[in-house]
């Protein structure tokens, strides 16, 4: 049975061509470990790793060798200490250096991720490397050639990352497969690779479950953003429109799965890692989705609906309140209040006071709280306006003076 993906071929401009997506079962053990979640780390306190990581400089600082158990945690003392405590990772080849250390295939995984662009540590595990049995080295993994390189400082990122477009590996089970641990900086190496737009292509064949899991476990991570940037930049860039990206089912899922990942804030930095062509698919995913469970879920009136779904295209943000039926969009810098039910007119805030009362509106708020941000009513043009007779026609010259945005309708 063929796997179906994202995209059958990639698309041109004058279509898009969205197939039936694939959806594989991923061991739960497995997507945790990519997640960093399951790591040895975990299994005990900081303290207790602070105790431990101390113990093996005393016993490697005095010439010793190391117990059991100190044996058996020190990959994870290593990568644990090099967030935190960088001496551990020194001692440590040193001990390699002087033979005071077993290599373990753990270990040497442990010190490549640290140490991968340092010629002189590669040479030191490379001759360890070679002293391993048969049995070990196949523990080892795919790098088992690259080690025998004579040179391969700093690249060793792009060597695996080669591996993992070559062998089909899946996304949730990259350091899994590769058995290079979660978090270091040869991993996140790999990923920048990875995330290459020069892979577009390979994105674009992964299978859907595969993305969304990934996205699922990197969840308010930049990673969201650079994921997000290298599957939607292309499309938007090959004709994608507001449209599209809700009625298309492959698209929808897509962009729901990056939009629902992203960090609720857009200051956060895995908005800027989106990028603006990105960032524009996720907003008209993320408008038309609050819009249409605004305007068809909370029996609201049907001609605000339509009014504004043909903003889509210029609102950059929104936000539902249920408590008070309303919907506040953002155009420019102003937040556009709409309320479901008749009978209630339209205002407008300028994004700096809506910022500044963000309490007032967390708190579940009403309709009349919606209606008196900053302590006044505003009950005057330009920031209110009344859907009386033909509204549609007054409000556009609205929306567009106060924006200053200039735009046809």
């Amino acid at each position: 049975m063929s796997t179906m993906t994202l995209f059958q071929s990639f698309p041109s401009r004058a279509e898009l061509h969205p197939v039936r997506l694939h959806s594989a079962r991923v061991d739960a053990a497995k997507r945790f470990r990519e997640a960093g979640l399951a790591s040895r780390e975990t299994e005990l306190s900081h303290r207790g790793m602070q105790q431990q990581a101390s113990a093996v400089k005393r016993a490697l600082g005095t010439g010793n060798r190391l117990g059991r158990e100190l044996r058996r945690r020190l990959p994870s003392l290593v990568i644990w200490a090099d967030r935190v405590d960088g001496e551990l990772g020194a001692f440590v080849m040193a001990a390699v250096a002087a033979n005071q250390v077993v290599v373990t295939p753990r270990l040497l995984w442990a010190l490549l991720s640290l140490h991968f662009d340092d010629e002189a540590h590669l040479r030191e595990l490379r001759r360890h490397f070679g002293q391993m049995s048969a049995r070990l080295r196949k523990r080892v993994g795919p790098a088992v050639v690259e080690l025998n390189s004579v040179r391969m400082a700093g690249r060793l990122p792009e060597v695996l990352a080669n591996y993992v477009e070559k062998d089909r590996i899946g996304l949730v089970g990259i350091a899994d497969a590769l058995r290079v641990p979660a978090g270091t900086p040869l991993m996140e190496g790999i990923w920048d690779r990875l995330l290459s737009p020069s892979r577009v292509k390979w994105w674009l064949s992964q299978p859907i479950g595969e993305v969304e899991r990934l996205l699922e476990f990197s969840q308010g991570t930049v990673r969201v953003g650079k994921v997000g940037k290298v599957l939607l930049t292309p499309l938007v860039g090959a004709g994608l429109t507001p449209g599209m990206v809700r009625t298309g089912k492959p698209l929808a899922r897509l962009v729901g799965a990056i939009c629902k990942a992203l960090p609720r804030s857009q200051r956060h930095s895995a908005w800027d890692a989106l990028g603006p062509e990105a960032a524009k698919a996720v907003r008209w995913w993320k408008t038309q989705d609050t819009l249409e469970e605004f305007f068809g879920k909370w029996n609201a009136d049907p001609r605000r609906s339509n009014y504004w779904l043909g903003f889509v295209d210029t609102i950059r943000d929104v936000e539902a309140f249920r408590e008070a039926n309303a919907l506040a969009m953002r155009i420019g810098d102003y937040w556009f209040v709409e309320f479901g039910r008749t009978g209630n007119a339209a205002f407008a805030y300028a994004d700096a006071l809506w910022v500044r009362e963000g309490q007032k509106r967390r708190g579940a708020p009403d309709e009349k709280d919606l209606k008196v941000l900053g302590g006044r009513r505003a009950t005057s043009q330009p920031h209110r306006m009344v859907h009386t007779g033909t509204w549609e026609s007054k409000f556009t010259p609205w929306v567009w003076g106060l924006t200053q945005i200039r735009r046809g309708r």
